[in-house]
């Protein structure tokens, strides 16, 4: 398993599948407050944020399998 780490803290697992020929990825995200509990408004926004950014990196993450895979094939 290799793991990445980005600069916002965002971390990317990439493993090979041991029973298929596929590769799986794990994506983490987390905000953690400051000395203090996020109230339950609060909470509820930083997850939306938290869910949006993960999304964008999966699509990130799809392009990019794809354009190495089309790439390839050439």
């Amino acid at each position: 398993m290799s793991i990445f780490e980005l600069e916002d803290r965002t971390r990317i697992a990439v493993r090979g599948s041991g029973t298929e020929p596929k590769i799986k990825y794990y994506l983490f995200a987390q905000r953690r407050p400051k000395g203090r509990k996020f109230d339950s408004l609060e909470l509820e926004r930083i997850k939306s944020e938290v869910r949006e950014k993960l999304d964008r990196l999966w699509d990130w993450v799809q392009e990019d399998a794809q354009s190495r895979l089309s790439g390839s094939q050439r």
